[in-house]
């Protein structure tokens, strides 16, 4: 019989687990807070710098979002919880035995009370609970890029939108959407005794929800996940729609009853220039003069765009002349309108 005692030394770990919690709870949120933007930057660049699909980039950028979104809550909760935690492990020491029935009015008495040490505990368990949701939702995230790698990848080569759009249609989707679906059916069939089988029920994902469906109940942990992503998704929802670099089609102004809402997004001196330029924008909302400046957002798909227009001649009959193209492709690929 093997020997299922817990060893001293994880004993000892686990006392003291409450001290790496707050450090990497604390270091994390900063990172949490920081992060938005680098990563609406780092999807933005890899729609216009390398023409990969709008909708390939506001998927993972979406993902992204509702992970930080989901770190949040849990890290702030926790450190929430540990502050309470903290105040009672203070109470358990300075009044160890907790209420003294003795000074209470007579009619309270003879209720119980728990000691300090029972809230400590309590908290401590939730604390530690709340603080192995943050490994699980990283898991999660982890295996839905793991459908994206392989398109994303493809528009950081040579090819151009034709032959990675063949690809990802005739090879990485058939593949990815017969082949898993058959490896499923193949390890709980077929394979279901095998090596790998066997290694995979381990997973560190599915290891943890086994944990927490032994202890918890499924019922109750498919409940603390629903109401978790549920929460998730309402508070990253209007943030999902920020992001927006689809230059193919063409934009509607938002109105009211008798007005134009003003987007922050289209003018230099409203925007948030740590953000990369979605489409256009203009310097001032209120212009001087005849003329204005139009700064437009250079995108890849607008190189291809313009070369196959070039390549056609197209471009040549449209704008009538013989000389030099470059700067007279605007009118062709892009309407703008005031």
């Amino acid at each position: 019989m093997s020997d299922q005692r817990t060893p001293d030394w994880l004993i000892e770990t686990q006392n003291k687990s409450w001290e790496p919690e707050i450090i990497i709870s604390g270091i994390t949120l900063t990172f949490v807070f920081l992060l938005p933007t680098h990563l609406y930057n780092m999807f933005a660049a890899l729609i216009q710098d390398h023409g990969a699909w709008d909708i390939l980039g506001r998927m993972q950028y979406n993902i992204c979002l509702m992970l930080l979104m989901g770190l949040k809550i849990i890290l702030i909760v926790h450190l929430v919880l540990r502050g309470f935690w903290t105040g009672y492990v203070g109470l358990s020491y300075v009044f160890p035995h907790g209420v003294n029935p003795d000074n209470l009015p007579r009619g309270v008495r003879a209720d119980q009370f728990e000691r300090p040490e029972v809230f400590v505990i309590r908290i401590e368990r939730v604390c530690s609970l709340l603080f192995s949701m943050v490994f699980t939702s990283l898991m999660f995230v982890i295996g839905f890029f793991a459908m994206f790698v392989p398109i994303t990848l493809l528009f950081l080569t040579p090819l151009d939108p034709v032959q990675i759009k063949n690809i990802a249609l005739f090879v990485i989707v058939p593949l990815g959407g017969l082949g898993i679906p058959i490896l499923a059916i193949l390890l709980t069939t077929v394979w279901k005794d095998s090596w790998v089988t066997r290694k995979l029920g381990t997973f560190g994902l599915d290891q943890s929800l086994s944990i927490y469906m032994s202890n918890l109940g499924r019922l109750r942990t498919m409940l603390i996940y629903g109401i978790f992503f549920a929460l998730i998704v309402a508070f990253t929802w209007s943030s999902m729609d920020e992001f927006s670099f689809r230059n193919r089609s063409p934009v509607e102004p938002v109105t009211r009853p008798g007005i134009v809402v003003l987007k922050a997004e289209n003018y230099e001196h409203l925007r948030d220039d740590r953000l990369r330029v979605q489409r256009a924008t203009l310097d001032q909302y209120r212009q001087d003069g005849t003329g204005m400046d139009l700064f437009i957002a250079r995108y890849m798909q607008d190189a291809y765009t313009i070369k196959k227009l070039k390549e056609s001649g197209e471009l040549r009959e449209k704008v009538g002349v013989t000389g030099d193209l470059e700067g007279l492709w605007i009118q062709d690929v892009h309407e703008v309108w005031i």
